[in-house]
């Protein structure tokens, strides 16, 4: 259902990027040279906004109570509290409220850009995200609080070609396939608050570039039934892929990512790239994993001063590389496990630094072990390191056995490893008008 969600999002960034949709967007106050609102303004019609702001067009939104107030389906045309088809809108010290179905709280198109701070917007219908960008819209925004409710409606979506730059805030998600973020685009935050209430905290589709810093992320996925696969950040290819998609990237520098239920990170048929710098990482082990990778995925997991704990889990379809860097410990074991296909080299090549360690908590099938570090068990004993035919490469005392199914070094190459920057590379300026 998450597919189905994010293709339709992405089919309208496609079909609709400048925004308006198949008909004709009306604004309560509409804008095609610079002006102000505030005080309350409401829309109640089908096919309207609280606020549009065309070619040509700029509002200053400074205490104002903005609502969008409709209780029948939506209309052909694109709406939303404030709608911005082109232009910019300063948004300050308001409140912005949609109980519509398929309606925003802001919605930025092609070229259109907002700058927002110290607002809350909620949004309470089906498929009615916080804030969403579309082509090379722009959000810019500073300690807002952000917050839906309905079924498949983001706190964010970042639409492909758009971009997000935020510092500070909340931004919660209830609603089932209801993610805070949802990213096929780029996205610097810093300092926030992400939560989703039912579902994945993150999704990251192709072209997505999305960097967490000091950041409280929260996912609680469903009671996964039949499906095992639900995780707190989901990684993944679009049904629609082009040929020549950037894969999904992710950093999470700093702050804490935790699983309520299911695994933490899923890798599904995308070739994607995790970064995890200092961040305190929680999964219930008994009920998922730290990492699955499924479904033809060859990814990357990037670690830098980690304490990390869980399963590494690669299905035979698919492929992984984990990185342990910069006095990085895993304690955990790695699998191989079943799937619908073979891949040409299954399962996860493990590299480990001078500095980090693995502790092995389980006897581990994985295709390569280059190691400049440590592998021992919770008792601080030797693993015995084998190959796939018997081969022994260390002997050990522990009761646990690594079996490699490739290569075994006692070097390792760490060209391939992700890297981490700050946020200060991305990081807007606050404007004094927003100070």
């Amino acid at each position: 259902m998450r597919r189905k969600a994010m293709a339709v999002c992405l089919l309208g960034a496609v079909l609709l990027a400048g925004c308006g949709g198949g008909g004709s967007a009306k604004g309560v106050k509409t804008f095609t040279e610079p002006g102000t609102v505030n005080g309350e303004v409401t829309s109640a019609k089908r096919n309207e906004s609280a606020v549009l702001i065309k070619a040509g067009g700029a509002a200053l939104i400074n205490n104002a109570e903005l609502s969008r107030k409709y209780a029948g389906k939506a209309g052909k045309a694109d709406t939303a509290v404030v709608l911005l088809e082109a232009g910019k809108a300063v948004i300050k010290n308001s409140n912005l409220t949609s109980d519509a179905a398929g309606s925003a709280g802001i919605l930025i198109g092609d070229t259109a850009e907002v700058e927002i701070a110290d607002t809350a917007l909620s949004t309470a219908g089906e498929q009615s995200p916080g804030i969403e960008t579309r082509g090379s819209g722009a959000l810019y925004a500073w300690d807002n609080m952000i917050g839906t409710t309905g079924n498949d409606s983001a706190a964010l979506s970042v639409g492909k070609d758009g971009s997000m730059t935020l510092s500070g805030g909340t931004f919660t998600a209830t609603g089932e396939h209801a993610p805070a973020v949802s990213a096929s685009g780029k996205g610097w935050i810093n300092a926030a608050t992400l939560t989703a209430g039912n579902a994945e905290a993150l999704t990251l589709e192709d072209g997505a570039q999305l960097s967490l810093y000091d950041c409280h992320v929260s996912g609680n996925m469903p009671e996964p039934g039949g499906n095992q696969k639900n995780a707190a950040v989901i990684l993944r290819r679009a049904e629609n892929s082009e040929a020549n998609a950037t894969a999904p990237q992710l950093l999470l520098s700093g702050g804490t990512l935790r699983a309520q239920r299911g695994n933490l990170f899923y890798v599904d048929a995308a070739d994607a790239s995790i970064v995890v710098k200092n961040v305190t990482l929680a999964v219930d082990v008994s009920q998922g994993n730290l990492l699955l990778t499924s479904n033809g995925a060859k990814s990357s997991l990037s670690a830098y001063g980690e304490m990390m704990e869980g399963h590494l889990v690669s299905e035979e379809d698919a492929s992984a590389a984990v990185y342990l860097c910069d006095v990085t410990k895993f304690t955990g074991d790695i699998q191989l496990t079943p799937g619908p296909g073979k891949a040409e080299a299954p399962g996860i090549a493990l590299y480990i630094d001078g500095t980090s360690i693995w502790v092995v908590n389980g006897n581990s099938t994985l295709r390569a072990l280059y190691t400049e570090g440590l592998v021992k068990d919770d008792k601080g004993l030797d693993v015995t390191i084998q190959g796939k035919d018997g081969t022994v490469y260390r002997k050990g005392k522990s009761a646990y056995t690594v079996t490699v199914t490739g290569e075994y070094k006692t070097s390792a190459d760490f060209r391939g490893a992700g890297t981490a920057d700050e946020f200060s590379a991305h990081a807007a300026e606050r404007p004094e008008s927003l100070r």
